[in-house]
């Protein structure tokens, strides 16, 4: 080829087809060898060097590169599409996989509504009964025995008042419902349980974020009950006095900040899995 010719063919080229001659010279010297390379090229080692050295093809090589091209780009494409194929099937699988975790979550969820709702409905229903219980009447209040009279005689129609039951510490909460203990934690009823139904979540809980989520729920309810209603959590056997509770609110509001900086860099280590592994990483 004439070196008229040669300049006019260089001088054409565009940096993108220098840029990707170049990757393909360095992708063969890795697979080849140098020596190799440069025989196969039809060019001697010093010249095969100085263009990786200089980035700059000479008319011979990138003349000689320029042959091989159309193969390397079959392999490339077809290397391309293997890819993307391969990525279409693990999204499919994990698209599959999290729909199938969003309907087991959502069932949970459904699940532990309906639990709550029924645990606040008997809760209403027992309030109910003992504000029926204290305004039903009828007849004269029943009059104080004197040692003449002995008892004093029951008073027809009237239901006698529901009691609050005996409790050696009644601040101390339970794990379990208990009967009529509406008349015991009075307006905190309905915080504890919902922080009984947060427990249940947080034990069923198998999913990291789903355990983050379910550990603040529960320590926000716990500081609720302790807080503003000075109320004593299991396991302790003993009422807290005022400078335990506000320790244990402390103690708690420092766990969820904990939580918070832990669910944080959770979340930063799965968006890095996720580039890293090209979104195939979901979990």
């Amino acid at each position: 080829m004439p070196a008229r010719e040669r300049r006019a063919i260089d001088e054409a080229r565009s940096p993108e087809r220098e840029e990707w001659l170049l990757t393909l010279l360095r992708d063969l010297v890795d697979e080849a060898g140098p020596g190799k390379a440069a025989a196969q090229l039809g060019v001697d080692r010093k010249t095969l060097w100085r263009c990786l050295r200089s980035g700059r093809l000479t008319p011979r090589l990138a003349g000689a590169l320029e042959g091989r091209l159309p193969a390397a780009e079959r392999t490339a494409s077809a290397q391309l599409r293997e890819r993307v194929a391969v990525l279409e099937r693990h999204l499919e699988a994990q698209a599959e996989e999290l729909r199938a975790g969003v309907d087991s979550l959502r069932t949970g969820v459904e699940a532990l509504d309906r639990a709550q709702a029924e645990a606040l409905a008997q809760w209403e229903r027992r309030l109910a009964r003992v504000e029926a219980n204290r305004t039903a009447g009828g007849g004269t209040p029943p009059a104080s025995p004197s040692p003449a009279q002995g008892a004093a005689p029951q008073v027809v129609g009237r239901r006698p008042a529901a009691e609050r039951p005996w409790r050696y510490h009644p601040d101390l909460v339970t794990r379990a419902p208990e009967p009529d203990e509406e008349l015991v934690y009075g307006e905190a009823t309905p915080v504890i349980v919902r922080w009984r139904a947060a427990q249940v979540a947080l034990r069923d809980s198998t999913r990291k974020f789903d355990r983050f989520d379910a550990e603040q729920r529960v320590l926000e309810l716990e500081i609720v009950i302790i807080g503003e209603h000075g109320l004593t959590l299991p396991p302790v056997t003993y009422g807290w006095d005022e400078a335990d509770r506000k320790h244990e609110v402390w103690k708690r509001k420092e766990a969820l900040k904990a939580l918070h900086a832990a669910r944080e860099r959770a979340l930063k280590r799965r968006r890095l899995r996720r580039i890293l592994t090209l979104g195939l990483w979901w979990n």
